[in-house]
Formats: structure tokens, sequence, C-alpha cells
């Protein structure tokens, strides 16, 4: 039997069941089940074969719209009619919400506003006004989120279950130090927050300079005989100067570097994802310098497009990927950026063909329909690319912010969470 070591001054061991793991905190800090300091219920889908179910004011919360934060308001509201035929319940501003199962399983959230949930929602309640700070329980379940998930039961999925996060032990200091806890994280979520803002702004302002400076507002389709192509530009149709689905020259035998679909997506390099296969019949082939898309849904639709930029030799993908080559006359950048225009995006889109969730964008698209407006002159080709290629720059810094905030954030929480850094009230 292992002995365990006397707790360090100010500190006491506690045990939490069910699976008897101990932990030191400080001596003057509280450990409950969830059940002792909350109320815990659970709520229910009315009928969906009723439509004057989902025609009302009350607010319905399903799991995949807790996001770790405070939620305000809904994708959709029921009515009265379906409070009084369902088990929905209204829940209070300020309870705490997680997902007990399915895909979002360990996703929590704060209600800012009275609501009800579907089934998979456990929400919590506190019993008593200053005995636990809904903030500071939400915190703790989110840091305590893989020991629930590993606690689960099922096969395949794991899930839990409202009479398993009723046991659930928790840990907390006094009322104010809790207060005082829940301020630090929050301002922590508030730079995160505000990091996001900042991406999602920048990313718009690279989206509309794309669209501006690549294709300078020309139809790229079909329909172009009204377009003004600017003086120093060339219209013309896209297989006159990039090659589609180029064959190359390859070894029987040998291994190449294959990128997996669900790698590609616009803001990365393909070759950060790359394993190795050998050539078959089955896959698409490409090099540096040229742009592959995915073709299929959901791919287009979400831009799933990447430039391949630092391989030897030939890569391998999909026969789902379209290859574009570009000729002499015509910048690789500048022709991965053309691929996320809206113009080509939402053309691509409408001519998409094939059964409901596995629609593809047909290759005469590439091969016949589209056609590329471009400098004539290639340093103005590079000077439109560096602009781009600036902003997309900010996006990263901003990112890795986003990222340093979130690791800081994790860092504080297993500290002040556990009463291993305490906080003056």
């Amino acid at each position: 039997m292992e002995v365990l070591q006397k707790p360090k001054e100010g500190y006491k061991f506690v045990i939490l069941r069910p699976r008897h793991i101990t932990v030191e905190v400080p001596v003057d800090w509280c450990v409950s089940t969830i059940g002792e300091i909350c109320r815990t219920s659970s709520g229910g889908t009315p009928s969906r074969s009723n439509n004057k179910f989902y025609n009302g004011t009350t607010p319905w919360i399903k799991t995949g719209e807790l996001n770790d934060g405070y939620l305000s308001k809904t994708e959709e509201c029921i009515s009265e009619e379906a409070l009084r035929s369902s088990s929905v319940k209204k829940f209070p501003p300020n309870t705490v919400l997680f997902a007990m199962y399915g895909a979002t399983i360990g996703k929590t959230a704060i209600t800012t506003i009275e609501a009800t949930t579907n089934q998979a929602c456990c929400a919590f309640i506190p019993f008593q006004k200053k005995v636990i700070d809904p903030y500071y329980l939400q915190q703790y379940l989110i840091l305590s989120r893989d020991l629930i998930i590993s606690l689960g039961e099922g096969a395949g999925q794991p899930n839990t279950s409202q009479d398993f996060m009723r046991t659930f032990y928790v840990v907390y200091p006094t009322y104010q130090e809790q207060l005082t806890i829940s301020l630090i994280l929050s301002r922590m979520d508030e730079l995160v927050r505000k990091t996001e803002q900042i991406i999602e702004q920048t990313q718009r302002l690279k989206k509309g300079l794309i669209n501006k400076l690549v294709n300078r507002g020309t139809r790229l389709t079909k329909s172009i005989k009204n377009n003004t192509v600017p003086e120093g530009f060339e219209l013309v149709k896209l297989n006159e100067i990039v090659d589609i689905n180029p064959n190359y020259t390859y070894q029987k035998d040998e291994q190449y570097l294959f990128v997996e679909m669900a790698a590609i997506n616009g803001n990365t390099k393909a070759i950060d994802y790359f394993g190795k296969r050998k050539l078959s019949s089955g896959y698409a082939m490409f090099k540096n310098g040229d742009t592959i898309l995915a073709r299929i849904t959901p791919c287009i639709e979400n831009g799933k497009v990447a430039l391949i930029e630092g391989i030897e030799g030939i890569g391998l993908g999909s026969t789902e990927l379209i290859v574009l080559s570009p000729k002499k006359r015509l910048l690789h950048e500048f022709l991965y950026y053309y691929c996320q225009t809206d113009a080509v995006k939402n053309y691509a889109v409408s001519q998409m063909r094939g059964a409901t969730g596995r629609q593809r964008v047909p290759d005469k698209v590439f091969t016949e329909d589209l056609h590329i407006v471009f400098p004539v002159d290639m340093e103005l080709q590079r000077q439109t690319v560096d602009i781009i290629r600036k902003v997309e720059y900010l996006i990263k810094i901003r990112y890795r912010e986003k990222l340093n905030f979130e690791s800081l954030k994790k860092g504080l929480m297993q500290k002040l969470l556990t009463g291993k850094i305490r906080v003056k009230v």
C-alpha cells in the first residue's frame, strides 16, 4: 500500500471518488459533490413533427451552441405549448450547462437569459447564493473535462450522465476568493476574445483585398461579354494559362508525398500534413507551385484550397482534387489567390452535380468555363501577392497571440482552481 507523504504546510490531502484520486488543496478549501451544492437537471426536445412547438419566444439551447463562455441567444425558440407538452424545463440566468454526450461532450456555457435546453445538456443551478460562483464552477468543469470524459460510459462514443455529474467532486475556496479567481481568468478570456475579433477583422480585410485586387470585379465565367478589362490586364480562358490536372512523370514502385483532404484549408501549406504512398490510378499528382482545390461538398464551399510549396518531385492527393499548374505568364501565388475569390468559389458551387451530400464540381468548370483576369506585367502580379501576404502575416501573428493567451490561461486554471497559487481577497 502506497504511503502518502505529508502535505505541505497549509494544505491537506483529499480523496475524490469514484476513482479515489488524491489531490492536495488548501486546508480552508471545501470539497463537495456537485449534487451537494447545485440542483441538477436536464432538458428535452419537443417533437419536430409539430411546427407550433418551434414558433415561440422561449430560448431553447442545443449542445452544439455551448461555447465555453456565456450564452445570451439561441438558434431556436420554442412555444409555451411545447413547454407543456414535453420534458423541457426553464432554467434561470447564471445556470451552468454541460454537454453530456455526442460530439460536443464536455462543452460548457453559462446562460445570461432564462432558457430551456435539450436532453443532452446537464444544468447546474446553485442551491444558495454566495456558495459557488457559476463562472468558477464552469472553469472547474473545463479543467476537469478530460477526466470526466475518461470516466464516462458508452462504446465508441463516450458519454456521461446526470447521475454521474451529481457525484463529481469540486474543490473550492471561499466565495470571495472564487470571485477573485474568476476575475483573473475572465480577463484572460477577454484577451482571447479581443484577439479573435482582430483575427476575424483581418480575415475579412484579406478576403476583400483578394476579391478587389485579383479579379478586379471582373466576371470570370461564360457571361463575360460586358467586362471592362483594366489597362495592363488580360482576360483569357483559365486553361490557356493554366494546366488543369497535369500528368507528371513518375516511378511505379517509388513512394511519394501524400496530402490528406482534411489538411487543405486555404490558411496552411499542405506540406505540413504529408505522409507517403505509392502512386496508383486513384491519385491526383502535383508539384511545387501548383494549387490544389478540393472539389467535393462541403470542401469547395468552405474554400479548401492549398498552395504546394517546399516539396521535391511530385506529390499525391485524392482524385477529388483539382490540380492547377500555372504557365510561365502567371505567378503561382497569384493563381492561388485567384482560386480564393468569391467569383471562382460561387461559380464552382453553382455548377456542382451529383447526389446530395456527395456533390462535386465537374472538370469542365476549370477546363472550359472559368476565365482569369491578370496583370500582364508580372511585377504587378508580385506586388498584388505581396500585399495579401502581408495581411496573412498579420493574421498569423494574432493567431499566435491567441494561442499564447489560451496557454497562459490554461496554466493559470491548473494553479488557481486547485489552490497551488493563492490570491489575495
